[in-house]
């Protein structure tokens, strides 16, 4: 019984000190220092990632299918709602929620919200002129 509570506090002081990963309900936390080639972070596996420290540029590469609600906006892009659970990384602003949805269709102004499958989600923070982006798969009706 006693090897049994001592396992018990040993898994809770894993889970409670030992994960790299917080979610706020909307997005799901990561630190680009402390990440593995092969975690899963919000339903997607790290595929690649290239950190620097000094500049805090992170290009990290997810691979999976997700499912998450949002707006299309008119210039590509896609804002996620606050029902979606994406990667971020865990310096990366708040408000930088939107990201460029690759294969996108036209969508008209009446059928601007609405929930998608993507893959492949790409985060680009930092010292690059690149942007977050993923592929469209579909639209769920």
């Amino acid at each position: 019984m006693k090897l049994m509570r001592l396992i018990c506090f040993a898994c809770i002081v894993l889970v409670i000190f030992g994960c790299s990963n917080r979610s706020d309900g909307h997005y799901v936390y990561f630190d680009p220092k402390k990440v593995n080639v092969g975690d899963q972070i919000a339903e997607l596996k790290l595929k690649s990632i290239d950190y620097d420290q000094d500049s805090k540029t992170v290009n990290a590469y997810f691979e999976g299918y997700v499912e998450i609600s949002g707006y299309f906006m008119d210039s590509g892009f896609f804002a996620p709602d606050l029902s979606s659970h994406l990667p971020k990384a865990t310096y990366e602003e708040s408000h930088e929620n939107s990201f460029l949805l690759k294969n996108t269709p036209l969508f008209d102004i009446e059928h601007r919200t609405g929930t998608i499958i993507i893959r492949d989600y790409e985060i680009r923070k930092g010292n690059t002129e690149l942007r977050n982006q993923a592929y469209f798969i579909r639209k769920v009706e």
